[in-house]
């Protein structure tokens, strides 16, 4: 999670080429079952910056080719990011990585970069506050303002909803929130990190004998 331009898109391809899985890139729904946080995906085209550096790394070729086969115009830079971005679906996305699309999996712990120009990687685990502020931020209304046919749905059990709710965010709140620093010379250093937080967290849900979606059959989820 994280604010716009910090590399979550980046560091998700990055994640994609070393054979993880794909849910969504950018929004997500959570649910609370079984005591484990189950996120279920809400795929839609990705945009990825063509930004120079990016397009010269060897391993951005692929999507590089795609963009001029379908005639899209890089701009020069030095205008807003979004001027360069290119879109693909989901589906395409899978294909040229050779992995695939899983509809949801358990939600284990929150990573939010923040890009700079650093040579090595920087993990911090936040403390309860800053992370809460974190999460609040990133929570969206499921019943969208603009979309008044949304808020015309009714629940039999308008309190349990709620309460439903509090305790899906509170099982947010639980969870491991780390800040790392993100940049192109950074990829081993995010695989290294990531599959070793993969791998304690299946380890620990073993101990505790709670079944880990995104691990079964060795699969990686992201």
């Amino acid at each position: 999670c994280g604010e716009k331009n910090t590399g979550k898109t980046v560091n998700q391809l990055t994640l994609l080429e070393q054979g993880y899985n794909f849910i969504t890139n950018d929004m997500l729904a959570v649910k609370l079952y079984n005591d484990e946080l189950v996120c279920h995906g809400i795929p839609y085209y990705i945009g990825i910056r063509m930004t120079k550096p990016w397009i010269c790394e060897s391993t951005n070729k692929k999507y590089v080719d795609l963009a001029l086969a379908r005639n899209f115009k890089f701009k020069a830079q030095g205008g807003e990011l979004d001027e360069n971005k290119f879109y693909i679906s989901p589906r395409k996305l899978m294909e040229i990585n050779n992995t695939e699309i899983r509809s949801q999996s358990t939600l284990v712990a929150i990573l939010n970069p923040y890009y700079n120009n650093a040579t090595e990687i920087n993990i911090s685990k936040l403390n309860i506050l800053n992370a809460s502020k974190l999460i609040n931020s990133q929570i969206l209304n499921p019943v969208h303002e603009t979309k008044p046919f949304l808020a015309d749905l009714k629940t039999l059990n308008p309190n349990a909803m709620q309460l439903s709710q509090t305790k899906t965010l509170n099982k947010l709140l639980s969870l491991p929130v780390f800040n790392f620093n993100s940049n192109t010379n950074l990829k081993s250093d995010l695989q290294f990190f990531v599959e070793n937080l993969y791998n304690y967290q299946a380890s620990k849900n073993k101990t505790t004998n709670k079944s880990c979606r995104f691990g079964e059959n060795e699969d990686k989820t992201m």
